[in-house]
C-alpha cells in the first residue's frame, strides 16, 4: 500500500511541476541508465551523464564562432534569420550543465563547478553568415552557406568537409586529418592546409587555390581554378577533368598526374 501511495504522489509531483529542469534531469537519468554513452573523465572527473539541449536564438550579427576541442561539428546553411542548433555533451550529473547560445557562440556552464565536456554540434544557422570553427580532436562538417560568407575551420587530427557552398574566402587548415570540398565556388581564394592528410576538391570553382600536404595527395577533379598552387612532398598531385589556367606545382616524391 505504501509503495502504491508513493508511486501515486510521484507522478503527481510530475504532472504539476512540468518544469524544464525535472524533464532535462529525468532526460539525463535516462540516458545514462540505457548506457546511450560511455563515460568520459575530464580533469580527473568522471562525466558518466549524457544530455543533449535543443537551442534557438534570433541572429543579428554577420559571424558565428565556435571553438570546441573535442566535438563533430556539423553545420548547414539556410533561409532564416535564427541559428538552430542540438547540442550532445557529458556531464556529472543530470540537470548540471546548462548550454546557452548567444548571436556569436556557444558556451556550457555548470552548477556544480564540475567540468562538462560538449560532444557534437549539429544545426542550422543563416546561410550568409561569416564562420569561424575550431575543434581539435573532432571533425567539421559545413554545406550551403552562401555570399557574403567567410569560412575559417582549423581542426588537429579531424577531417573537414565543405559542400555546396558559395563564398567570399574558404581556409582549412587541419594536422592529421583530410580536407574535402564539393561543389565549392569562391570568389576570390581557397586556401587548404594538411600535414598528413589528403586534399580533395571536386566540382569546386575558384580565382585561386593553394593546396599544400606533407604526406598526403592533392586531387582536383572536374573543377575550374584560375591560379592554383600545390605543393606535397611525399605526395601525388592529381589533375582530373579541371581547367587551371596558371599553375605552380611541386612534389619531392610524388608525381603530378594529369587526366
Amino acid at each position: 500500500m505504501k509503495v502504491v501511495l508513493l508511486s501515486c504522489c510521484l507522478i503527481s509531483i510530475i504532472l504539476i511541476t512540468g518544469c524544464e529542469e525535472f524533464k532535462k534531469e529525468t532526460r539525463d537519468i535516462v540516458n545514462f541508465f540505457s548506457k546511450t554513452s560511455k563515460s568520459t573523465t575530464v580533469n580527473g572527473t568522471v562525466l558518466k551523464y549524457s544530455a543533449t539541449d535543443t537551442l534557438k536564438v534570433s541572429f543579428s550579427m554577420g559571424e558565428f564562432s565556435l571553438n570546441e576541442p573535442n566535438a563533430d561539428i556539423i553545420l548547414s546553411g539556410g533561409d532564416t534569420n535564427e541559428a538552430y542548433l542540438v547540442v550532445f555533451y557529458s556531464e556529472y550529473k543530470p540537470g548540471d550543465a546548462t548550454v546557452q547560445i548567444s548571436s556569436s557562440s556557444l558556451t556550457i556552464q555548470t552548477k556544480s563547478g564540475k567540468p562538462a565536456l560538449i560532444t557534437k554540434i549539429e544545426g542550422t544557422l543563416p546561410k550568409g553568415i561569416n564562420l569561424d570553427l575550431l575543434s581539435t580532436s573532432g571533425d567539421i562538417r559545413i554545406s550551403n552557406f552562401s555570399p557574403p560568407a567567410k569560412i575559417i575551420i582549423e581542426s588537429t587530427s579531424g577531417d573537414i568537409a565543405i559542400t555546396n557552398c558559395n563564398t567570399g574566402n574558404t581556409n582549412a587548415t587541419t594536422v592529421s586529418g583530410d580536407i574535402q570540398s564539393t561543389g565549392l565556388k569562391v570568389t576570390d581564394a581557397i586556401t587548404f592546409n594538411t600535414t598528413s592528410g589528403n586534399v580533395k576538391l571536386h566540382g569546386c570553382e575558384a580565382q585561386q587555390l593553394s593546396a599544400d600536404t606533407v604526406s598526403g595527395d592533392i586531387v582536383v577533379k572536374e573543377s575550374a581554378i584560375n591560379d592554383m598552387q600545390g605543393s606535397s612532398v611525399s605526395g601525388d598531385i592529381n589533375m582530373i577533368s579541371s581547367k587551371v589556367q596558371k599553375r605552380k606545382f611541386s612534389t619531392t616524391s610524388g608525381e603530378v598526374l594529369e587526366r
